[in-house]
């Protein structure tokens, strides 16, 4: 999980009050969504990636950096952890995103779903493998703090007034789309998906937020949001793109 200083404050003036989910539905969010978000390995170091289609996982550059190839375990329906071989297709460091081929993967594929500053306190979930049982992922609940573009890259979060807030869709290609939450991510949860409670990734974990003087700031992690990563995806599978 990558670690930034923290520039968000001015940015949320209003209060927010968290809701409280029913236990039910989150176990119910739990059961339906760990199939589609897997572990990813490499040289000793895991993240948490989910399936994007039946033949590709989705997770950030950060934890795939240097790789080729990766060790993907998936949750099966029989409760078993089945490993498969995955190969680092597409990389890029701006938006932290990467794409990893593993064919017919047997995870399930997920739904996505842009969000503007409108969606600000939606419940969401997050899935992903800083802790869990025997391999398997373990689920937080938040709600979505807030929405907003930033200048300039993904790493790049922190720098002053560097944040636009997205009032709609209909933003400027050249800054990069963030999604607030307070979900509590931890290492080895970068990549994973943040859920709503509808079954769309609303955005891909990548970092928690510090202070200028290096504590973490609770309540505060960033995703990228998903008008990058389907403006990616949808670059990589078209013509001369890596994921063929």
């Amino acid at each position: 999980m990558i670690e930034l200083e923290e520039d968000l404050r001015n940015l949320l003036k209003e209060p927010y009050a968290t809701p409280v989910a029913n236990l039910a539905s989150i176990n119910d969010l739990y059961e339906e969504y760990k199939k589609s978000v897997v572990k990813i390995e490499y040289q000793g170091s895991s993240g948490t990636g989910w399936a994007i289609s039946k033949n590709y996982i989705v997770t950030n550059e950060h934890v795939v950096t240097g790789a080729n190839s990766v060790e993907i375990f998936i949750p099966s329906e029989d409760g078993k952890i089945v490993k498969k071989a995955g190969f680092v297709k597409s990389w890029d460091e701006d938006s932290d995103l990467a794409f990893i081929k593993s064919d017919n993967h047997g995870a399930v594929p997920l739904k996505t779903k842009e969000l503007t500053s409108e969606d600000a306190g939606i419940s969401v979930i997050q899935i992903g493998y800083s802790t869990g049982v025997v391999n398997y992922p373990a689920i937080r609940q938040g709600i979505v703090v807030s929405v907003f573009n930033q200048m300039g890259a993904s790493g790049q979060y922190g720098s002053a007034q560097k944040y636009q807030i997205l009032d709609d869709k209909n933003y400027s290609d050249d800054l990069f789309p963030v999604v607030v939450v307070d979900t509590g991510a931890d290492p080895g949860d970068s990549g994973g998906p943040i859920i709503d409670y509808e079954g769309n990734v609303v955005g891909v974990i990548y970092a928690q937020v510090q202070s200028v003087g290096g504590k973490r700031v609770i309540g505060q992690q960033l995703a990228v949001g998903m008008k990058e990563v389907d403006s990616y995806w949808k670059s990589c599978k078209g013509a001369g793109g890596a994921c063929d």
